[in-house]
């Protein structure tokens, strides 16, 4: 499974509650009409909690660079840059979408028709008011855990990641879906998440036309990990539990080898899988 996955940074003058009104409005009227163009098989929209929101401030604790630094020193790394590319302040993204395509063809074939170039001039049109920043990014997806039964909407973590230097994008992802893969999955019964997948970041040149007609970049991130719960409530109970700090932090101590975490960028919010016809 192959998806695009556009990555949205609201205008300065435009206020949050106003972006998300207009996406689970207008945007996804505009979405349900262009399906059949568009031809994605699923499509997916996240909106970002509130910046002063405890979980997201819990979890960016877990990531952050005094943590990555002792983690790094501990294991004989050079210490991780203390300040952040140039932009980060774009990448606080305020709303996230995801097309889901069988494979990369099917990405392809769908998305570079003369009608498909003309619906997403129309979404590319839709958000210019809005949006300051918006990037896209194709990924294979690997699905690695989801819980029968997993009930829409649902809160979900989604970090954007680089590879920490000087690693190429093909070793950060062996490392990636190997190592940290197989650690994730040890650690499910102490972080109790019910859905995790790895988007791993390719390069499609065929769809420079799709990432013209939307008027965005082409984002460098070179992969996205996304880790559902039910609700938030469930996060809450589990923010204050050892076994929950400890899970963590032996994931922190791998991801230093192979993430550039002050590059990478965080949301935590709420996710909606849309029915569209």
């Amino acid at each position: 499974m192959f998806d695009l996955v556009l990555c949205h940074r609201r205008n300065r003058d435009v206020a949050i509650g106003a972006v998300r009104d207009h996406w689970r409005g207008a945007r996804t009227s505009m979405i349900s009409e262009l399906r059949s163009t568009l031809g994605f098989e699923h499509y997916v929209q996240v909106h970002r909690a509130s910046r002063l929101n405890g979980l997201y401030l819990g979890i960016r604790g877990t990531r952050s660079w005094p943590l990555a630094a002792m983690f790094s020193a501990g294991q004989g790394l050079s210490l991780p840059p203390l300040k952040g590319r140039a932009g980060a302040f774009d990448e606080m993204w305020d709303v996230i979408e995801a097309f889901r395509y069988r494979s990369p063809t099917a990405m392809i074939e769908a998305l570079t028709t003369n009608a498909a170039i003309a619906g997403l001039q129309r979404l590319s049109g839709d958000a210019r008011t809005l949006v300051r920043h918006s990037t896209a990014v194709p990924v294979e997806v690997l699905s690695l855990y989801e819980e029968p039964g997993l009930a829409w909407p649902r809160t979900v973590t989604i970090l954007c990641l680089r590879a920490r230097p000087p690693l190429t994008r093909e070793t950060m992802q062996e490392r990636w879906r190997t190592t940290h893969r197989q650690l994730m999955a040890d650690v499910r019964a102490a972080l109790v998440y019910r859905h995790y997948e790895q988007l791993h970041a390719r390069t499609l040149k065929e769809l420079g036309p799709v990432v013209a007609a939307l008027g965005v970049t082409v984002g460098d991130f070179d992969g996205i990990a996304w880790i559902g719960y039910g609700n938030e409530r469930e996060l809450k109970r589990l923010l204050l539990s050892p076994a929950t700090q400890v899970a963590n932090l032996r994931l922190g101590k791998d991801e230093v080898h192979f993430i550039d975490g002050q590059n990478s960028a965080l949301m935590f919010g709420e996710a909606h899988r849309l029915r569209v016809s």
